[in-house]
């Protein structure tokens, strides 16, 4: 989640820019990023992935594809 971070930072996005982008839901993204939450779905994890030209497996604590 440090190295999403770190690559907001370097785009100049705000986690705000990401929602927006990747098209996942605000508390999501935000649970997702400050660790709140353990864990997103293989969808989400996806939205963001393309969102930020990343593959999904580059992201962690995404749940496996059903």
């Amino acid at each position: 989640k440090r190295s999403v971070n770190r690559i907001l930072a370097k785009r100049k996005w705000s986690r705000s820019k990401l929602v927006t982008e990747s098209g996942v839901n605000n508390g999501t993204v935000y649970g997702y990023l400050d660790g709140t939450r353990a864990w997103i779905s293989y969808a989400n994890g996806k939205a963001l992935a393309d969102a930020l030209g990343l593959k999904v497996t580059d992201l962690p604590d995404v749940r496996p594809k059903d």
